[in-house]
């Protein structure tokens, strides 16, 4: 199926729960071999999950969430917004050229899996150029992601690729991060206050100013196997920036 210019907008109290430009999930849900093009949600530009879903063979080029300056709120997963304890499986799609304020492609407070799939071009204003990790008062957000490649995203603030925080928890294996870019800190990773390990993955041609992997007041840090080249950085450590952490690197 194709899904092509929707748009989801809120005018309800400041109290309401919204999103979705496409979908608004409370169950279980899966998409298979769809396109998703130009839409647009408060929370989520395609799809708000409070439930389960699947999302396997698709492709999703420049969606979009933004923030209603009236309520002061949205502009969070510029293709996805994953709820609390609900669940979110991404196989085998592509993510081209997706914005937000936060989380260019996914902002996640549950439990999201990534698997062989590509993100290319994403966008925000702030933190995550393609995932934005953290926790709601219900549960901390889970984020794994395997044999996936990351190129060209941009984060105007930190975590070119990946803005990880606050008791939150992910895993990266066997992934390729190539040519991101923060303005600030972490051009692929900006990790507060979280546990993240990242294992036989690949780091090129990344830019920041300071750090390819940013590392501030972490709860742990794993390294393992993992390839760093050609990366630069305006001010401080092309690869890694550690502040007061338990970083550990084999």
């Amino acid at each position: 199926s194709n899904f092509r210019n929707n748009t989801e907008y809120c005018n309800g109290g400041s109290s309401q729960q919204f999103g979705g430009g496409v979908a608004y999930n409370l169950g279980n849900m899966s998409y298979k071999s769809s396109n998703f093009t130009d839409n647009t949600g408060l929370t989520g530009g395609v799809n708000f999950n409070y439930g389960y879903m699947l999302i396997v063979d698709c492709n999703f080029d420049r969606n979009k969430a933004i923030v209603n300056k009236t309520l002061k709120r949205g502009g969070e997963g510029g293709v996805n917004f994953n709820h609390g304890f609900s669940t979110m499986i991404i196989k085998s799609s592509n993510f081209t050229n997706n914005q937000a304020r936060s989380g260019g492609v996914n902002h996640n407070t549950g439990n999201m899996t990534i698997i062989t799939s590509n993100f290319h071009g994403n966008s925000v204003t702030r933190e995550g150029g393609v995932n934005y990790n953290d926790i709601s008062l219900s549960s901390n957000g889970t984020l794994n992601i395997t044999d996936s490649n990351f190129t060209n995203n941009n984060a105007t603030t930190s975590g070119g690729v990946n803005f990880i925080m606050r008791n939150s928890t992910a895993i990266i294996t066997n992934s390729n991060f190539t040519n991101n870019t923060a303005i600030k800190y972490g051009g692929v990773l900006y990790i507060q206050n979280a546990t993240v390990d990242v294992i036989n993955s690949t780091f090129t041609s990344n830019a920041q100013n300071a750090g390819v992997i940013y590392d501030f007041l972490d709860k742990k840090c794993n390294i393992i196997n993992s390839t760093f080249k050609n990366n630069t950085a305006e001010k401080y450590g092309s690869a890694i920036y550690n502040y007061d952490n338990n970083l550990i690197i084999n």
